[in-house]
């Protein structure tokens, strides 16, 4: 999920309440996504190694470096009656053996898919749940991250011509916040769980809606 791009590009603070307070709302997220970093690290390292065909499944086996660490990871996929199931064990030499950190299903397609994380092996408890579609263009398509207490966030890309972007965030206490932009012009909107819609323009300062 691409938080970065919803990043302050100008502006004055002083007027940007509420560009500012989607911000906020959208870093509790991605602080709260932190256990993703070392998956999602050796996951990308796996899109440059070459798998062998292992009893029926395909095998990535790598060395990757997260966080200035040495990891080494272990990617299993093989077809099942659904798609593509995948398996991520990675192992920290002296610390932890073979962590099953994610698993999840694709679509045979890559259009759709979703996955299920696991804390880390001090707690190796499920810790969020992710699911995942897009076109074939990749122009329109969503993913969502929900925690083990039900709340999630649901990011995506669309075809409207105002807002091509999108936010939903919905809380542990069921309140729902709502942000919509525009990726190119930088102007949106954030429904805050009163149902009170508050606007900025493309320098990020406060307008009305």
């Amino acid at each position: 999920m691409p938080f970065e791009s919803f990043d302050n590009s100008g502006g004055r603070t002083e007027t940007q309440f509420n560009a500012g307070t989607a911000r906020l709302v959208i870093a509790f997220w991605q602080l709260a996504s932190v256990p993703l970093i070392i998956p999602a690290v050796a996951f990308k390292a796996s899109f440059s190694q070459t798998p062998t065909f292992v009893n029926g499944e395909w095998i990535w086996s790598y060395q990757f470096n997260a966080g200035g660490v040495a990891h080494s990871a272990s990617l299993h996929g093989s077809i099942v009656s659904t798609g593509v199931k995948w398996e991520m064990y990675i192992t920290k030499e002296g610390e932890f053996t073979d962590f099953k950190w994610f698993e999840g299903i694709s679509q045979i397609d890559g259009l759709a898919g979703n996955w299920v994380l696991y804390e880390s092996p001090d707690k190796p408890a499920k810790v969020l749940d992710i699911v995942w579609s897009r076109n074939l263009d990749g122009t329109v398509g969503d993913i969502r991250y929900t925690n083990i207490e039900e709340g999630y966030i649901n990011y995506g890309i669309t075809d409207d011509t105002t807002f091509d972007a999108f936010y939903n965030i919905k809380g542990n206490n069921g309140d729902l916040v709502e942000i919509k932009w525009n990726r190119e012009k930088k102007n949106g909107q954030i429904t805050t769980a009163d149902g009170k819609t508050h606007c900025w323009d493309t320098a990020y300062e406060d307008v009305d809606c």
